[in-house]
């Protein structure tokens, strides 16, 4: 096997079990996030070396520094970010970064089909619109989201897992070609 092949296979295996435990338990193990890091820099580092660990750091990295204001302001779980961060230490850098916009692509997908089927639009501005001049005007900045099983609280953990199977669908058929994976 290639380590493109135990890349993809470790990314959908990772992202599937994320999946499976947020729409069950709501929350992602942090035992299975510490198994994607420590088996992204196991493979990044046997692959490529010293370079392997610093394409794993800034993957990792990555997520972390962008999404963590989200978490602090309660709009995006710590399972997710962490998440991200496995799905980038894999991927390695810029890799991280193709991921992490599929990623957001596929959650602005699915949070369009949640709107559009079981939440309104307008109600859900003013929500934002309340909480944006809260803070403004108070200095407070409290959680963003909606405590208990709204239908706008999306598994953001599906749209990873869409990112992985998209990545993979990428990555080999850059690797084999259309026609190979076909044949």
């Amino acid at each position: 096997m290639t380590e493109l092949t135990v890349k993809c296979a470790l990314l959908l295996l990772l992202s599937g079990a994320a999946l499976f435990f947020d729409l069950r338990t709501g929350k992602i193990p942090n035992i299975l996030i510490l198994f994607g890091l420590l088996a992204a820099c196991v493979l990044r580092t046997a692959v490529f070396g010293a370079e392997g660990v610093l394409s794993f750091l800034a993957g990792a990295g990555f997520p972390f520094l962008i999404l963590f204001l989200l978490f602090h302001l309660g709009m995006m779980g710590a399972g997710d970010i962490k998440l991200l961060m496995a799905a980038g230490g894999l991927l390695g850098w810029p890799g991280s970064l193709r991921f992490f916009v599929l990623s957001i692509l596929f959650g602005t997908l699915v949070s369009a089909i949640v709107f559009a089927g079981r939440v309104r639009f307008s109600d859900r501005f003013r929500y934002f619109r309340a909480y944006v001049r809260k803070a403004l005007l108070t200095g407070e900045v409290s959680r963003y989201r909606m405590e208990g099983e709204r239908p706008e609280n999306i598994h953001f953990a599906l749209p990873v897992f869409l990112a992985a199977v998209a990545e993979t669908a990428l990555e080999l058929t850059a690797l084999y070609g259309l026609v190979g994976m076909m044949g």
